[in-house]
């Protein structure tokens, strides 16, 4: 994320968020939020009742089809291009059964290469989804923000923000390749507001999970501690917290559905960070309603796998032909927005023969 070196704020400083006599006691009205709250349980409670049913197997495919998507569409939201290619490659070759990522599993150089950036994120993302107990740390934090620069990025990260780049940052805006200018805190009062923040993510959270990982998402973009990647530290650190939930976290990609309503999601991170209020009911019913439609996807995507099994089930009791194992192979390669069937018309494309070699009544 590019910092504005130039200008300095138009607006008076005390009509922002961080800028209240009461900041960082930030407020909201539960009854607003209860009813997205409660659809989500009950879209988890389904989610944790499918992966009963469920093979390993298909469900290690799904948790790096989610992490896949996590990666690529957080740096879409950063503007910044990653090669899906390299990620797909690089995520193939990844065994969940590992050891999560530790320090000297990454690639801190500022030269390093693309691979290199996607093996950090991949480690990193593990690692978050796989050990949300481990505690924050300066030290954590910063190893992120190195370890999540793209090739060629100045010098100085992993850093907290340097006085010199001034109080306005530049985030990217609602629609693709704009920046909104934004007012930030002061970049010497950056060390104490991370240190209030990190204590605050280790300590003990008494209400629903969901609400942490959406203050913690919008206490950094607020702070903005880094020079580059405050978005990307930001996003891994609230997959940190929703992984505190338990295992269904690891099948949402919540960078997906946030770019899918980027838009939105500008206009009202932006509304939320330049008032005078520290009241964030606005952002947190927005952020539960990304969570409920990471779920809902989940579950769809569940009932494809659940499906699926079932009709490779139901074939063994039949003598298919290579072309039609093709079919099936075919119509049910991904996890993802697929018509169960196909038609007779994509059958002989996926076995790559002639529709007088395909029986329609075996599908």
């Amino acid at each position: 994320m590019g910092l504005d070196l130039n200008k300095t704020t138009d607006q008076k400083w005390d009509q922002t968020i961080f800028n209240q006599p009461q900041w960082p006691k930030f407020r909201w009205k539960p009854k607003f939020l209860a009813q997205d709250l409660t659809l989500l349980a009950e879209e988890e409670k389904l989610l944790s009742n499918k992966l009963l049913y469920i093979d390993d197997a298909p469900l290690d495919e799904l948790y790096k089809i989610c992490l896949y998507e996590e990666l690529v569409n957080s740096f879409c939201l950063d503007d910044e291009f990653i090669d899906p290619a390299l990620v797909k490659s690089a995520l193939s070759q990844k065994s969940l059964a590992a050891a999560p990522a530790s320090p000297k599993n990454l690639n801190y150089g500022f030269g390093a290469g693309h691979l290199e950036l996607i093996n950090n994120y991949i480690n990193l993302g593990l690692d978050a989804r796989a050990n949300p107990e481990k505690r924050l740390s300066k030290r954590r934090l910063e190893r992120w923000s190195r370890a999540l620069a793209q090739p060629g990025s100045l010098a100085g990260l992993g850093s907290w923000r340097a006085p010199s780049f001034g109080l306005k940052v530049s985030r990217p805006g609602s629609r693709p390749y704009s920046l909104t200018a934004s007012p930030a805190p002061e970049a010497t009062k950056i060390p104490a507001e991370m240190g209030r923040f990190i204590n605050w993510h280790n300590a003990p959270w008494p209400s629903d999970l969901v609400l942490k990982a959406g203050i913690a998402h919008l206490w950094l973009l607020i702070i903005q501690p880094f020079l580059v990647g405050s978005g990307r530290v930001a996003r891994l650190a609230t997959d940190l917290a929703l992984s505190s939930r338990g295992r269904i976290c690891g099948f949402y990609s919540l960078s997906r559905a946030i770019l899918l309503d980027r838009e939105n999601y500008h206009e009202i991170l932006s509304a939320t960070i330049e008032k005078p209020d520290l009241d964030i009911t606005a952002f947190l019913s927005f952020f539960t309603r990304m969570v409920l439609k990471s779920a809902q996807v989940a579950n769809s995507r569940l009932d494809l796998i659940i499906n699926k099994t079932a009709r490779w089930a139901k074939t063994k009791q039949r003598a298919l032909t290579k072309d039609q194992q093709n079919v099936l192979a075919s119509l049910w390669q991904d996890v993802g927005p697929l018509t169960p069937y196909g038609s007779p018309q994509t059958w002989p494309q996926a076995a790559h023969n002639s529709n007088d070699r395909l029986q329609a009544p075996w599908i």
